[in-house]
């Protein structure tokens, strides 16, 4: 996998991804649409995470999950990688991260109060407030400004009622790296109205163009004691079916109301999957970069071949493995769009309209697969386009 550019084409086609059983991505739809719309790469995973999964089934790991080294693994992850001073105490194993999004609402909010969000945004952080009787209140990023963070609008947006902030850093589905400055700008926010931050790092690994990607909590004590960080393997190998996520709050208090809120329902991970995650923190991080590379060469043919299609407005994401194009000139709406492209093209995508109030007309499509098979389906859309 270190010389990933040079095999991936040849190990990544339509044929042998379609014979691959017990994956939605590729089972979803009929077997002659291409999938672009789950978050789910489709490369072949590292042999030192196969080798983890082999071992721990040989070794009968089917018992409730204990593995103390991957634990240890994470925290050391969480300390070294992401600048934040954790140890296993700060920590709280999830099957993923939508489930500390929402438990970042349970633990804040009650009804009535106010969480703010960006107004493009991960349709699990719309629906984590609703659920707890909270109201979404929407900063606005736009194209034009390169999805930046207007820190003064959000000091604008918070009331007596604004208990919760929510970032994706980077960005799901913009794919913004937020800066510094950036995120020093939320801090002081956060602590001077006394909020807590709750952010999700997830696609952390695939950052762009020299960019770096900084956790909110690792700016200084003050705050990362009012903030809850949210970390996964899911993205980065395609790790989504071991359901492999952990929380982070140094705040006692804040970490022991989310482990009160998560009691009876977190239920963690399995022994498999911990021995994979202890592996994956251990082993595989050389493998990055030969993967961010390819990935950034797909991003910039993308760009590239989606804006020479005329109509479509697109920002190249700074991080994540996500396009988040502007349909609207064609005049339908996002469903409307995403129905067009499936039937008379098909190629699957995701409805813009799920991610928020001003994503109407936006379509998000993932790119995490093989050269030949994003080209396939961006030939599909531009002939279906070319019907409208």
């Amino acid at each position: 996998m270190l010389n990933f550019a040079k095999t991936v084409d040849s190990e990544i086609t339509l044929e042998k991804m379609r014979r691959k059983r017990g994956r939605a991505k590729w089972n979803r739809y009929d077997p002659d649409v291409i999938p672009l719309m789950l978050s789910d790469p489709d490369y072949p995973v590292p042999p030192e995470i196969r080798e983890a999964a082999l071992q721990a089934i040989k070794d009968d790991c089917w018992n409730y999950a204990w593995f103390p080294e991957a634990i240890e693994a994470m925290a050391e992850t969480t300390r070294t990688k992401y600048g934040i001073d954790a140890t296993v105490k700060d920590l709280m194993i999830t099957p993923g991260v939508s489930p500390g999004i929402k438990l970042a609402a349970m633990y804040t909010c009650k009804p009535g109060d106010e969480i703010i969000l960006q107004s493009h945004m991960y349709s699990p952080f719309l629906r984590a407030g609703v659920s707890v009787g909270a109201k979404n209140v929407y900063l606005e990023i736009n194209p034009e400004d390169n999805w930046r963070f207007d820190t003064e609008q959000l000091n604008e947006l918070v009331t007596h009622r604004t208990r919760l902030i929510y970032l994706c850093n980077p960005h799901n589905p913009v794919g913004r790296v937020m800066t510094k400055e950036e995120l020093k700008g939320i801090a002081d926010v956060a602590i001077d109205r006394n909020l807590i931050v709750a952010t999700d790092d997830l696609h952390c690994d695939y950052i762009f163009d020299g960019r770096k990607h900084i956790s909110i909590a690792s700016l200084g004590p003050e705050i990362a004691d009012r903030t809850i960080s949210m970390f996964g393997l899911s993205k980065t190998f395609g790790l989504a079916g071991l359901h492999i996520g952990w929380v982070v709050a140094t705040n006692e208090e804040i970490m022991g109301g989310v482990r009160k809120h998560a009691s009876g329902i977190n239920r963690g991970t399995t022994s498999i999957s911990l021995a994979v995650a202890h592996a994956v923190l251990t082993k595989c991080e050389g493998y990055i970069p030969p993967l961010v590379e390819y990935v950034q060469n797909l991003r910039d043919y993308g760009v590239k071949r989606l804006r020479a299609m005329g109509k479509i407005k697109v920002v190249p994401p700074e991080g994540t493995y996500i396009l988040w194009p502007d349909f609207s000139a064609y005049g339908l709406s996002s469903t409307d769009m995403y129905k067009h492209l499936l039937e008379k093209g098909r190629v699957a995508t995701s409805d813009g309209s799920r991610y928020g109030p001003a994503a109407e007309g936006y379509l998000r499509l993932l790119f995490p697969t093989s050269m030949a098979i994003f080209k396939e389906g961006l030939d599909r859309i531009e002939e279906a386009l070319s019907k409208l």
